[in-house]
């Protein structure tokens, strides 16, 4: 295998990831659990799906097209469609707009290390895709492309990027960390970038100290994190800083040693994705988010430290250990869509066959999911986007129990102030119509 060979393969896994995910995103992958809510409101609200308690207010450039289609269309499926667009295509344009811009630059090489961070930081958390983590790793992308590439980065440019940061995941800020360590190494840090720095990650703490800490709204998170860091894919990404640490080293010997490493996680970690279930894949994929911002700036820095030991120029085996690497987060996003296709289709004959309010019962709830991953409480708001027209057909449940398993009693279409109430075993949700209709449920 020569170089060419080695990038020619890293470069097709990078357009069956694409591809394959484009065709899930017309299947409605977007919208697991928190992007059927996030959907939905934007369907019914004709705006944007804003979480006044964070920071995090870079994702309304994602969900703009899904925003412009319930203003401007009467069509209900072009919403979520939009949306899913959206969330799914963020991390290619930008790839392929960067890679664009910079394809004559001597330091090129550079941008495997950044698809590499897609394939072992991104994708093992994208089957929660409207995650505002991801979205932080890709502006991460943006402000450490830009420092590398550009002999007088402009301090402004800079800016822009560091507030995109700011108002995207809180660990996000991390890449400031980051961007001033490249500064230095190139010879281009100035003190006005340390203060830029300084200011707008003081703001991001006083933020998750003033609010996010305060209301618990890091629960989720930290309930997560235990969990995650016993995922294949996490321990994929723990060797794929080890291999990358000693890629640093020029030694001819050690290109062995890395073929030899990289084959062995590769086998390892699809052997663990195939003989887990999707659903636990798909909870993982959720979990894997805590990691997924330290990892790619630890191996966008090893890499970065590789590169300048090699001239910025990689060899044919360092491309080898990328393919090798990004083999098993492709596998598994194979295996996330292939299912997501399947409960598509099985959904949408749900819709049409049933109109008005339905509770399944846990046999068809069991049929429906056929160990698809879907949290109960986002069924509902799942089942309203589905529905092709404004005037919502059909809404589906299914039945909720509490911790201890008992059911829990619910009047899923009883009307209370004009709204549809939404019940799980920790608390409720109203759907109030205000684009949509919900009348026909009731005829």
């Amino acid at each position: 295998m020569n170089r060419s060979h080695a990038q020619y393969f890293f470069t097709i896994l990078l357009l069956i990831a694409f591809i394959n995910g484009l065709a899930t995103a017309f299947h409605y992958k977007q919208l697991f659990n928190d992007g059927a809510y996030w959907a939905l409101n934007i369907a019914n609200g004709s705006t944007w799906h804003i979480e006044y308690q964070y920071f995090r207010f870079s994702t309304l450039l994602l969900q703009t097209p899904s925003v412009l289609a319930a203003k401007f269309t009467q069509s209900l499926s072009m919403t979520p469609l939009l949306f899913c667009l959206g969330y799914f295509i963020y991390p290619f344009l930008t790839l392929g707009t960067l890679i664009y811009i910079f394809r004559k630059n001597e330091k090129f090489d550079y941008f495997y290390v950044l698809i590499l961070t897609f394939f072992v930081a991104i994708i093992p958390n994208w089957a929660f895709s409207v995650s505002v983590v991801n979205e932080s790793i890709v502006m991460g992308w943006c402000l450490i492309s830009y420092i590398i590439f550009v002999e007088k980065p402009k301090t402004w440019a800079i800016t822009i990027f560091a507030i995109f940061l700011l108002f995207s995941y809180e660990v996000g800020i991390a890449f400031y960390g980051l961007a001033f360590y490249l500064l230095f190494r190139e010879k281009k840090l100035k003190l006005l970038h340390v203060l830029i720095f300084s200011v707008l990650g003081g703001l991001q703490i006083l933020n998750v100290f003033s609010k996010i800490l305060p209301q618990n709204t890091h629960e989720h998170f930290m309930s997560s994190l235990g969990a995650s860091l016993e995922t294949p894919l996490f321990r994929l990404a723990l060797a794929s800083m080890g291999i990358f640490f000693l890629s640093i080293f020029t030694n001819s010997k050690v290109k062995f040693l890395l073929l030899i490493s990289a084959t062995s996680v590769a086998y390892y970690t699809c052997d663990r994705v195939l003989g887990f279930s999707v659903e636990s894949l798909g909870w993982q994929s959720y979990k894997n988010r805590t990691w997924a911002i330290p990892v790619a700036i630890i191996l966008l820095l090893l890499g970065y430290e590789s590169l300048r030991r090699h001239r910025f120029s990689f060899n044919w085996y360092h491309f080898a250990v990328f393919c090798l690497l990004s083999i098993p987060p492709v596998l598994l996003e194979f295996k996330l869509n292939q299912s997501q296709i399947e409960f598509n289709e099985r959904l949408n004959e749900e819709i049409r066959l049933n109109s008005g309010c339905k509770v399944l019962s846990p046999q068809e709830w069991s049929s429906l999911l056929q160990g698809h991953p879907v949290a109960t409480w986002s069924f509902p708001h799942l089942s309203l986007v589905y529905n092709k027209q404004l005037t919502i057909q059909t809404i589906l449940f299914t039945k909720i129990y509490d911790d201890q398993g008992n059911s829990i009693p619910m009047k899923p279409c009883h009307l209370k102030e004009g709204a549809i109430r939404v019940e799980d075993q920790h608390t409720y949700y109203s759907i109030y119509p205000l684009r949509l209709n919900l009348n026909g449920i009731y005829q």
